[in-house]
């Protein structure tokens, strides 16, 4: 039929509490977004060198990795 819809067969939404984990993934997660804000401090020179890349550009890269990581294990830690 069209226009009619079974919404009582419908499975309800799943929605997950809000743990301690979460809290303390989250925070890891704000602590590393907030750690870029202040690369300029200590990154700051061409000089030195790491994996060929100045010391900035490696930090950045290698903060970016970082949150990928802990974003994909937040997922995977959340999905059970």
């Amino acid at each position: 039929m069209l226009g009619k819809s079974n919404l009582a067969a419908e499975k309800p939404v799943r929605r997950n509490k809000p743990t301690t984990s979460n809290f303390v993934f989250a925070s890891i997660f704000a602590a590393i977004i907030f750690c870029q804000t202040f690369y300029w401090l200590f990154a700051n020179h061409v000089n030195p060198m790491v994996f060929g890349f100045p010391i900035s550009m490696f930090y950045v890269m290698a903060l970016v990795v970082l949150e990928f990581v802990v974003l994909v294990f937040l997922y995977k830690f959340d999905q059970g």
